[in-house]
């Protein structure tokens, strides 16, 4: 409707450009013999009057203006009673189309040389998409359809757009064509000449757009053109109810993907309200997606330990639906090969055929497969965070817990052995009237008691503090992890030259090479811990042999699954019966205090690096 109504927008400024004039007299033509809705004399507006039954139109009343023909045409017979009211443009009402101006003719040459400029302009643009649109039309017909296999491309996505933009072009070529007549029609009122600046503004404004518009369809026909050559980005039929002949191997196809797609049945009694449907059934990614909802509320609510049985069972149950997924991929993948037409020696035809509908419905389904593993994989990602989470969060509160039992043991350990004394003087072995003892034996057995329980505790105290303590590390995804006893690093004393004589640091930096292609930065920070305060927690890590620009073999040990490495073992003399631990596995970042003893082939580090104040500065090992 818009269209045909920009349509008829353009032809109204042509015959106004031709035949108006502000100037000139209007007579209404006779619409009852000139409108196609009826065979009989039509009304037009409220007073039920034809052009016959009307006082003043059989007899060819003059009207000095069109705008008071149109108002009488509005207020006896249209049913639009604002359209030629004082004010309103007469080139701008659909109804001008009834009037005719006597005498026709003497308009102003150079108003409708304007018009006819911009006419001309939208003509010869418009032949220009013609001829793109009939080649458009050529690339895609047919000669015929006997042929099974030629087949009418799809229309492309494109084709919508077009029309809008084309629409939209005359529209604004209507409103440009009135802009010009309104720019020939005298200026009137006190801003006359601003009233003419900025018609002219607008006039620039519409070529500009109308400019834009013609740039855009041109571009959508170019990708149309495109589309239809190389048949990319066109609407899909699968969509649209249709008929296809298909053979058993679709049937067969159907069914095993349809057993493979099929959500899983819930029970009423244990469905969720707002993720169940109504018919009991639930996909098989949105019922872990409900219960990883539940965890996460739990887990931020009343965080506990037991919560990691609960995690660790989700992660197994979705592992176990990823290698499902897998199956299922292996399974379809193996079945499109046993029915693909060329494995055969001479392919037949109809099989050929057959073939283009079951590989299009099995590449549907198995990109549905596709989001599934995604999904997953999400899901699997989450409760990963969430167990990180929940770890992080108990930590804390035991943190909590630890200080108040250790502020409860401090108080017992003060009152308790009064609490003794004073229970054990209390018993009455004989009648407190005989007593010749007074308060003074209470204090000298309590005080010496108390005294001694409170230094028993700081021994106890000090020897457990003087244990060496648990460092530990794993790799990114936790899978492995490990465990040391003793400071971050064994650092070389005295006393323990008689176990690691070789020795001469314990924390370093190293710039070689292969520490560089380790770590994938520009360095290595080492720990240096011995072998028999070394332990494996848990997990398999993997290990790769490298040899080391000093000729020794460099043995690495990452984990198999994020590829973390964790720890390395070097062949080298001065590094036997040690681990070098990689800094950055460590769990705990308190451990990351001290000082760095030596930096190692310091030549090769990187410019923007500054060497560490202290340590010592090594070209090699």
């Amino acid at each position: 409707m818009r269209f045909w109504g920009s349509v008829d927008a353009i032809c109204r400024q042509i015959s106004w450009a031709y035949a108006g004039s502000p100037g000139k007299t209007y007579k209404i033509r006779d619409f009852d013999t000139l409108s196609s809705l009826s065979e009989k004399a039509i009304t037009l507006g409220p007073r039920q009057e034809t052009w016959a039954d009307c006082p003043d139109c059989p007899k060819e009343r003059v009207y000095e203006s069109a705008a008071e023909a149109l108002q009488h045409l509005h207020s006896n017979h249209s049913r639009r009673v604002t359209c030629g009211s004082k004010g309103l443009r007469p080139f701008d009402d659909p109804s001008f189309v009834w009037l005719y101006p006597t005498p026709p003719g003497g308009k102003d040459r150079t108003s409708v040389e304007r018009v006819e400029d911009a006419v001309n302009k939208f003509i010869h643009h418009l032949l220009e998409l013609k001829a793109t649109v009939e080649e458009l039309h050529l690339l895609a017909a047919r000669a015929s359809k006997t042929d099974k296999m030629e087949k009418t491309p799809p229309h492309s996505q494109k084709l919508p757009a077009l029309f809008g933009e084309l629409a939209s072009l005359h529209i604004l070529k209507g409103s440009h064509l009135s802009l010009l007549n309104r720019l020939s029609l005298p200026a009137t009122g006190k801003d006359a000449s601003g009233e003419s600046e900025r018609i002219s503004r607008q006039i620039t404004e519409t070529e500009s757009g109308e400019s834009e518009r013609l740039n855009l369809a041109k571009n959508l026909l170019e990708g149309i053109k495109s589309d239809i050559i190389v048949l990319t980005n066109t609407a899909a039929t699968a969509g649209g109810l249709g008929a296809e002949a298909v053979g058993a191997e679709f049937l067969i196809l159907a069914l095993m993907l349809d057993l493979q797609s099929r959500p899983l049945k819930i029970p009423k009694k244990v469905k969720d309200g707002k993720a169940s449907r109504s018919d009991g059934e639930m996909e098989v990614v949105e019922t872990y997606q409900n219960y990883v909802a539940k965890l996460h509320i739990q887990a931020n609510r009343r965080p506990q330990k037991r919560l990691f049985l609960d995690i660790n069972a989700v992660q197994e149950e979705i592992d176990a639906l990823l290698v499902m997924g897998n199956c299922q991929w292996v399974v379809v993948n193996n079945f499109m090969r046993l029915i693909w037409p060329w494995s055969f020696h001479v392919p037949e035809p109809t099989r050929m055929d057959f073939h283009l509908i079951e590989d299009r419905y099995a590449r549907s389904h198995m990109n549905k497969r596709a989001t599934v593993d995604s999904d997953l994989l999400t899901l699997r990602e989450k409760t990963t965070a969430l167990k990180e989470n929940v770890k992080q969060t108990v930590e804390v509160l035991e943190e909590n817990h630890g200080k108040a039992i250790r502020v409860f043991t401090i108080v017992t350990l003060f009152f308790l052995p009064l609490s003794f004394v004073s229970s054990f003087m209390g018993m009455n072995t004989m009648d407190i009237r005989d007593m010749e003892h007074n308060q003074t034996i209470y204090w000298t057995a309590a005080v010496p008691v108390t005294a001694a329980t409170m230094a028993l505790a700081l021994i106890n105290f000090a020897i457990f503090k003087g244990m060496a303590p648990v460092n530990s590390g794993s790799c990114l995804c936790g899978a492995c992890a490990y465990s040391y006893t003793d400071e971050p690093a064994m650092k070389v004393t005295t006393s323990q030259l008689t176990t690691l004589p070789h020795l001469t640091f314990d924390k370093a930096l190293c710039y070689c090479s292969t520490c560089r292609k380790v770590s994938g930065g520009t360095n290595t920070t080492n720990f240096i811990v011995p072998e028999e305060k070394f332990k494996l927690e848990s997990g398999q890590p993997k290990s790769f042999d490298t040899e080391h620009e000093t000729g020794m073999t460099i043995t690495l040990y990452f984990c198999p699954d994020c590829g973390t490495t964790m720890w390395k073992e070097a062949s080298a003399p001065q590094f036997k019966g040690v681990k070098i631990v990689q800094v950055g596995t460590l769990t705990d970042p308190t451990n990351l205090t001290g000082k760095i003893d030596v930096e190692l082939y310091a030549p090769e580090r990187a410019s923007w690096l500054v060497a560490v104040e202290g340590a010592t500065q090594k070209e090699q090992l």
